[in-house]
């Protein structure tokens, strides 16, 4: 198989986000992992295996944190605002001048589209990236809505609490407190068909939908709000269940986007 290195033009497709300080890191571990496991239980066999040819024989879900962690590091920090997305005053998303999730997403699908004639480590941080973007962009903290600071600071049963921690770690790691396998075994639970339906649609696409679908935690979460045991309860009990749909069909997403990137026939 030929491979050829990405020339600086196609690198930069890569590292177009802008610098940001944001602290964004959607879903955390379990999270993503349980993306990632979702999304592996339904790549084709051909896919998997081309895949794993460039991730060293390891699962998708090893590294499903990879760009988190890499972020801050001298190579990869110009990436560090590229997790999440703008949506405009129309509930829209709108383009970053310099990069966001969708863009990345989308110029990492474009290029893995001939993964053939790349670097096998280009392939390598493309697969890793689209990986973990596709959970982010289902995350309810990662579409960045116009005129709000999701920031603010509220109280769950006395315990100081930020909204967007709340949904980048608190939210999964106090819910069910199940691992990522078994986010898989109790969410995954859609037929060929429904999958199929949730498929449809653009990276855009998804985003809009998520930000529909996120727009009413702001009316459940509110600045210095503060819950009592009950109202704690209740917000996680709410929480989870929008958290588990978001996670499931970003599986089912991300199976399908390397499914066609990695595997010829799927589709016909």
């Amino acid at each position: 198989m030929r491979r050829i290195a990405l020339n600086l033009k196609r690198i930069s497709i890569v590292i177009s986000c802008a610098i940001g300080s944001l602290c964004a890191f959607g879903w955390g571990r379990t999270g993503h992992d349980a993306v990632s496991y979702i999304a592996e239980c339904h790549l084709t066999p051909t896919a998997k295996a081309n895949i794993e040819k460039y991730l060293d024989g390891e699962s998708i879900v090893y590294d499903s944190s990879w760009p988190d962690l890499v972020r801050a590091t001298p190579e990869y920090k110009h990436t560090s605002s590229c997790h999440m997305y703008n949506i405009g005053a129309d509930g829209k998303y709108q383009p970053r001048p310099k990069g966001d999730a969708v863009a990345l997403l989308n110029q990492q699908i474009e290029l893995l589209h001939d993964y053939k004639n790349l670097s096998d480590s280009a392939v390598n941080v493309g697969i890793k990236f689209i990986v973990h973007l596709m959970g982010d962009l289902h995350c309810p903290s990662h579409p960045d809505f116009e005129g709000v600071n999701q920031w603010f600071g509220f109280e769950l049963n006395g315990k100081p609490m930020e909204y967007h921690k709340f949904w980048d770690y608190y939210a999964i790691e106090t819910s069910h407190k199940w691992f990522f396998t078994e986010y898989q075994n109790q969410l995954d639970r859609k037929s060929p068909e429904e999958i199929a339906e949730i498929c449809q649609g653009s990276i855009e696409d998804w985003a809009n939908e998520t930000a529909g679908i996120v727009g009413v935690t702001y009316e459940w979460i509110k600045p210095e709000m503060k819950l009592n045991k009950q109202e704690t309860n209740l917000l996680l009990l709410k929480s989870a269940r929008l958290a588990d749909r978001q996670i499931a069909k970003a599986g089912y997403r991300l199976a399908h986007i390397l499914n066609s990137i990695f595997d010829p026939e799927y589709g016909q």
